[in-house]
């Protein structure tokens, strides 16, 4: 498939299987009548934490890997009865991913045909901020907007250095720095594996970026002042987590040269698009949490493109409920 150039979203890849081994995935190829690979998709296995023993099976950026037509129907056929044939599965979940809305469209029927149903609470983006990394990159930073572009240029004139994160010792300050974040923006706290991160990055510099703002003249692990991470889809990369801080006399916009960074990556591996995961109508002057983050983006480009939506499908309706009634007295009893 790497190959043919038909792009695969990162978990369908040996490397991010291997380096999470409580997940199983499966890869489909996509053959038409002459048996001539024309597309494919993944899906991983993932662990049901509400009932031991059972199974979610998640299509991350499914349509990514394929065009309109009759072999989009034949995806999400062949997806559907590999999930019918393992067991213990709750539910499928599939998470559909694709700047192209005639494909998109297909999509939709062909997922609604199979009996899947728009998710009531999405847990994706469906719109995104994006940037064209296909200009040599002489001149990719003038096609950027002026307010990122003066913040990158601006960044030269302080005692800083950006560099990959290696040291599995910075772990604990990244945890912290995105605890930090979070608090700031009221946004809900994710499950990152700093440690994880930090090991995949190092090992497929390739398939992922870890990298860190450092100040040059604080000592230990108080020089990190914000990181950045990313993933490589084979013809895109996602800005997947960031996390700043606040607490310092280097008064710099700290995550502007991270994101420039994982721009050059990207395109260092063949990207053409820059995907800046998700985006909001929010500004930092409205009620919009993520207001401020939105803007951030948007200071880097105007182009707002839909992408994804979220599907599913309930191969054990009564389990899954009851699974679903776990969490959320888990979730309850968390909180109180």
């Amino acid at each position: 498939m790497d190959r043919l150039g038909i792009p695969l979203p990162l978990p369908a890849r040996g490397a991010w299987l291997e380096a999470h081994p409580r997940m199983r995935g499966w890869l489909f190829g996509i053959r038409d009548g002459t048996g001539e690979l024309q597309g494919g998709f993944a899906a991983t296995l993932l662990p049901s934490r509400a009932l031991p023993g059972h199974r979610i099976i998640r299509a991350e950026r499914f349509g990514a890997g394929f065009t309109p037509g009759p072999l989009t129907h034949a995806a999400v056929a062949a997806l559907v009865t590999a999930a019918r044939r393992c067991p213990r599965v709750l539910r499928l979940r599939l998470e559909s991913f694709t700047r192209d809305a005639e494909l998109r469209s297909a999509l939709g029927l062909a997922l609604d045909g199979a009996g899947f149903r728009c998710a009531a609470s999405p847990r994706n983006y469906q719109r995104t901020i994006t940037v064209d990394l296909r200009p040599p990159v002489d001149s990719l930073l003038d096609t950027i907007g002026r307010r990122a572009r003066r913040a990158i240029k601006g960044a030269a004139k302080f005692p800083i250095r950006i560099a990959p994160i290696t040291d599995p010792d910075l772990a604990p300050r990244m945890q912290s720095l995105l605890h930090e974040t979070l608090q700031r923006t009221g946004g809900t706290p994710e499950a990152f594996d700093a440690i994880g991160s930090i090991r995949f990055a190092t090992k497929h510099p390739g398939l992922a970026r870890l990298v860190g703002l450092f100040h040059n003249e604080v000592a230990g692990e108080g020089s990190l002042l914000a990181f950045a991470w990313s993933h490589f889809h084979g013809d895109h990369a996602s800005y997947e987590t960031a996390a700043s801080t606040r607490s310092t006399e280097a008064r710099i916009p700290l995550l502007y040269p991270l994101a420039w960074d994982l721009m050059v990556w990207a395109r260092s591996q063949s990207a053409t698009w820059f995907d800046f995961g998700g985006v909001t109508d929010g500004s930092t002057a409205s009620d919009d949490p993520l207001g401020g983050i939105s803007d951030f983006k948007r200071a880097f480009s105007e182009t707002v493109v839909t992408v994804g939506e979220d599907w599913e499908m309930e191969l054990a309706p009564r389990r899954a409920r009851l699974a679903r009634l776990v969490s959320a007295v888990s979730g309850w009893m968390v909180h109180r």
